[in-house]
């Protein structure tokens, strides 16, 4: 069977297969989505093993014993016409997994597969099997478009009404990480508590999603030397429970943004262009136009370089985390 991500999106691939009962004997679960890979993890063994844990095993690791794997597989299910074997982060997707690809090809018929791998080789002889037995799905971020839809989705069967500008709000201070979206739209939900529509006002008021304005604004403060404002905005993030390299990455995305955005509109692309360049929405891109155009580029490049200076003295020890950010918001 070919890659599901050739014919549809992946998660729809799944969930069809779930919702079916069709299952296949192996699947490759891979991507850089923590949240989905989590999720369909979940999703598979609840519908394939059940929930009682009698018919399911897992092993993580690069030192796995295939000869253990084995075992398990070719254990009769109890009371089940299937049994689950979980495969985490092996790296036989990538080296090493000839021995696997060679029994799956002969694995006992009640026997399932999850292999959930980040570090991957399509190459590779178990993954050439599982692409062509099984099924490979890559769970990545998704596009702007589909996390709206997602995002919209969860609301509407919560009960609750939004307008598209106002969700695109909530998105802006999200970002398009899923398991802090979600975070945000249970809070949302609980917030508005009985009523049936959100608005800005509600979302205003759940303090954590004004991060990015908080980031933005910090970052416009460094560019301005107003060292006690960005202190302040800094101090705010912290008590927001964002360790230090959080708070550093989110600087350099916002300043990596304005540059990217300021780059494309002096070729003169048009907001349309600049929202699929960055895989934003039309109304976020149209907010970082406006604000790129309050940015000279040489100053926006120095902020990037001197960012990814600042966390290379994190990660070779050459100063703490806290300190990194403290001298790039003051230095």
């Amino acid at each position: 069977m070919a890659s599901a991500s050739k014919d549809a999106k992946p998660w729809k691939v799944l969930e069809s297969h779930i919702r079916n009962k069709e299952f296949r004997r192996a699947y490759l679960l891979t991507g850089d989505e923590p949240f989905l890979l989590r999720s369909y993890k979940k999703k598979l063994r609840s519908a394939i093993a059940g929930d009682d844990g009698i018919n399911y095993s897992c092993f993580e690791g690069m030192d796995i014993d295939i000869n253990a794997v084995i075992d398990v597989a070719e254990t009769m299910p109890f009371f089940s016409d299937r049994r689950l074997i979980v495969i985490e982060n092996s790296g036989w997707c990538k080296s090493g997994g000839d021995a696997m690809a060679d029994y799956l090809a002969r694995a006992c018929e009640t026997s399932y597969f999850v292999f959930i791998e980040t570090a991957i080789d399509r190459r590779s002889s178990l993954y050439r099997r599982i692409s062509e037995a099984g099924c490979v799905c890559e769970l990545n971020h998704p596009a702007p478009d589909d996390l709206f839809s997602w995002a919209a989705r969860i609301l509407m069967q919560a009960g609750k009404q939004i307008t598209r500008s106002d969700l695109e709000i909530f998105l802006d201070a999200t970002g398009n990480d899923m398991e802090l979206v979600k975070n945000e739209l249970e809070k949302l939900i609980a917030y508005v508590g009985t009523k049936d529509n959100v608005n800005t006002a509600d979302i205003e008021a759940i303090t954590t999603v004004t991060l990015n304005n908080k980031v933005y604004d910090m970052c416009k403060a460094i560019t301005q030397k107003k060292n006690a404002e960005a202190m302040r905005l800094y101090e705010d993030l912290l008590a927001l429970r964002e360790s230090p390299m959080s708070i550093l990455y989110k600087i350099a995305r916002q300043f990596n943004q304005l540059l990217q955005v300021r780059d494309l509109t002096d070729r003169g692309c048009r907001q349309d262009a600049v929202a699929e360049k960055l895989r934003v929405s039309q109304y976020i891109a149209g907010r970082l136009m406006k604000q790129a155009r309050g940015y000279d580029r040489n100053v926006l490049v120095g902020y990037v370089e001197r960012c990814l200076q600042m966390e290379e003295a994190f990660k070779t020890g050459e100063m703490p985390e806290r300190l990194a950010v403290e001298l790039l918001i003051c230095g």
